[in-house]
This record gives C-alpha cells, sequence and structure tokens, in this order.
C-alpha cells in the first residue's frame, strides 16, 4: 500500500505541474481564443495553481478512498466545498468580475489542506527510496486507464467541433 501511495501521489503531482506548465505555455493562445486577444493570458497563468493543487488534492482523496475512511473523505470534502462557497460569494462580491479566478482556485487550496489533515490520520508512509522507474511500473496501468480517457475525450470533443461547424 505505500509503494502504490507513493506512485500515486509522485505522478498526481507530476500530472499537476504538466498542467500548470501547459497552462502557463498556452495561456496566450487560450486568452486570443476566447477573448480574441492576449489581455488575458496572466489571468491564465494564475489558473496554472488551480492545477497543481488539485493534483495533491485528489492524490490525498485518493488515499483516503482506498484506505476504506469514506467519512474523512466526505468530511474533508464537504467542508472545503462550504468554505469554498463562502470565500467565492466574498471575492466576487469584493473583487466583482476580478474575483472569479480566485474563486476557481480557492476550491482545490481548502480541498489541499483538509484532505491532507485527514491524510495524517492515514497509517500509510511514503517509500523514500523508491525510483521514478519503480513509480512508473507501479502506475503503469492507471495511466494507461487515463491515457485511454484523454483519447477518448479529445476524440468526443474534437467530434462535437467538428459537428458544430456544419450547424
Amino acid at each position: 500500500t505505500s509503494r502504490l501511495f507513493t506512485s500515486m501521489q509522485r505522478i498526481l503531482m507530476m500530472l499537476g505541474l504538466f498542467g500548470a506548465v501547459g497552462m502557463i505555455l498556452f495561456s496566450g493562445v487560450a486568452s486570443v481564443e476566447n477573448f480574441g486577444d492576449g489581455s488575458h493570458a496572466l489571468t491564465y497563468c494564475f489558473l496554472a495553481g488551480y492545477f497543481i493543487f488539485y493534483g495533491i488534492y485528489t492524490g490525498n482523496e485518493a488515499l483516503l478512498q482506498s484506505t476504506r475512511r469514506p467519512v474523512d473523505a466526505v468530511l474533508s470534502g464537504a467542508f472545503s466545498n462550504i468554505i469554498s462557497a463562502l470565500c467565492m460569494v466574498l471575492f466576487l462580491s469584493w473583487f466583482g468580475i476580478d474575483g472569479i479566478i480566485p474563486s476557481i482556485i480557492i476550491f482545490p487550496v481548502f480541498a489541499t489542506i483538509l484532505t491532507k489533515v485527514a491524510v495524517r490520520h492515514v497509517p500509510v508512509s511514503l517509500v523514500k527510496d523508491m525510483t521514478w522507474k519503480e513509480t512508473f511500473t507501479e502506475a503503469k496501468g492507471i495511466l494507461g486507464l487515463g491515457l485511454a480517457l484523454t483519447i477518448s475525450g479529445a476524440a468526443f470533443n474534437g467530434a462535437f467541433v467538428w459537428i458544430r461547424g456544419y450547424m
């Protein structure tokens, strides 16, 4: 269990970092595609924090669910949703449209903090001397599933955009 947990934590953190780097690299393109100019590129860069925190959160959440601690998972999720909703209302009322990005980022931040607290009570520790090759070997099945889901999602979205182009 410790090896699987370590592999999962590493892979999810790595995917979060890849998502963050990708968001930063393509922020200009996303801004031009969605708003017609590059003026919102910096805003997209701030969204990179979402991917990092969400990667950590999902790793913690998976550990709580896999160790049969559903009460901790539900409580941390419920409290982070409540706190995030309250913060979203405050951000949007104080900052208006400029509060949207902090409102989006706030959920994975609180969810990461609360699941981290819950994970401290799980009797599983990280394996310190595990190599990256062992990490990928351990996570091979879940990475294959993730790749298959990504390809099917991209195919669906591509077909949707293509069909929408003819409407």
